[in-house]
């Protein structure tokens, strides 16, 4: 086999596909190209996003012009395989698709379960894109472990979903220099995230709130903003927070690695709304001790209970008792970051992504179906 031609469609080049991309690039035998559907939106942008897809040879903004679009479509009819979280048809017929290789990767397809019209909508555009859709070329890429059961309730895609997700770059520190910078009189707690109601950052100030009153020491710092942070703040002095909480504001990407560097645990508080949760890669990657929600997208596929990581059930209750034990047992909380770091390096990064999905691309163009002793991203899931 010669050369693989790859294109990636997004809505546009992120931090977070930044290290996917070069993976792709630094690959023997691939030729790659991203290609951005639309602009980078002022509200991300906002909260500290950067528009870089100027900024690299590799991107075609096919937002641009009509010109710019013509090329990106000319490329995804040469690509062997096209990755791509857009519905490919405003790109590409069916009849241009077929003899392709093509991974969709997908959230939740159901985040929100109110019944109301937006549902129902949802429940038919999942029909007509996905189960009436045979092609058999295309296959999911889950960015969360709970989109095969979903997918799998509409009959779509069996046996052809894989475990995927988010790469942030992995910052790779020598253990003694995290002790060195996670050293500190008081336990340092973290929250990160848009102050939105479900990402649930009341629930971080639960816990500030439960453990003044049992006497422990601690700093939480409490980074982003959104249209909670009014309400946050009230409730910090309200509480009489204001000595073990600090209310930062949205922060550069790169200055959030340093407040996860400096962390000795991390809160992942949000609700099923949350897809991914690409906080939670750079929160193990910097060797955080994590207590994380159950039904967030990327907490079954990064974290084993008690190994690696803390999941609790969703409730203050239980976040309290599980964040609590990691304040009485400083050794645990050191182990619990090691083991977390252990994973992104070994297994949930991006070089592994690319070369696990090069590998399962080839497998499947040459009829051979799925590796089974494969982990992480692209392992078999249904």
């Amino acid at each position: 086999m010669g050369d693989l031609r790859i294109v990636f469609v997004s809505n546009y080049l992120n931090h977070h596909q930044l290290p996917l991309c070069n993976a792709f690039l630094e690959m023997e035998q691939v030729e790659f190209l991203f290609v951005a559907v639309e602009p980078v939106s002022q509200a991300r942008l906002e909260l500290g996003y950067s528009d870089i897809d100027s900024k690299y040879d590799f991107v075609i903004r096919a937002y641009l012009s009509e010109r710019e679009k013509l090329k990106a479509i000319n490329e995804m009819k040469k690509a062997d395989i096209l990755i791509s979280g857009e519905n490919l048809r405003s790109y590409l017929s069916l009849k241009e698709q077929k003899g392709k290789l093509i991974f969709l990767y997908s959230e939740r397809i159901f985040k929100k379960k109110e019944f109301n019209i937006e549902f129902i909508k949802n429940i038919l555009r999942v029909v007509k894109n996905h189960t009436l859709n045979k092609n058999r070329n295309i296959y999911i890429l889950c960015a969360s472990a709970y989109v095969s059961t979903e997918f799998k309730k509409f009959r779509a895609y069996t046996g052809r979903m894989y475990a995927w997700g988010y790469f942030p770059e992995i910052y790779r520190k020598e253990e003694e220099e995290v002790k060195r910078l996670k050293k500190s009189k008081d336990i340092r707690i973290l929250w990160v995230g848009r102050l939105i109601k479900y990402k649930q950052p009341q629930q971080a100030l639960e816990i500030a709130k439960g453990l003044q009153k049992k006497g422990y020491c601690f700093r939480l710092d409490i980074v982003g903003s959104g249209e909670l942070e009014n309400v946050i703040k009230e409730q910090v002095h309200i509480e009489k927070l204001e000595e073990r909480v600090n209310i930062l504001g949205a922060k550069p990407v790169d200055m959030v690695r340093d407040y996860m560097d400096k962390a000795n645990i991390f809160l992942f508080t949000s609700n099923a709304e949350e897809g991914w949760g690409a906080v939670l890669n750079e929160a193990m990657s910097s060797r955080c001790a994590v207590v994380a929600n159950r039904c967030i997208g990327s907490v079954p596929f990064l974290l084993e209970h008690e190994k690696n990581g803390l999941i609790y059930d969703g409730t203050v209750e239980d976040l309290l008792a599980k964040t609590e034990s990691l304040l009485k047992d400083r050794k645990k909380q050191i182990e619990l970051g090691e083991q977390a770091y252990q994973t992104m390096i070994a297994q949930w990064n991006a070089k592994t992504a690319a070369k696990n999905l090069i590998q399962l691309s080839k497998r499947l163009l040459a009829g051979e179906g799925y590796d089974e002793q494969l982990k992480g991203p692209c392992s078999y899931i249904g």
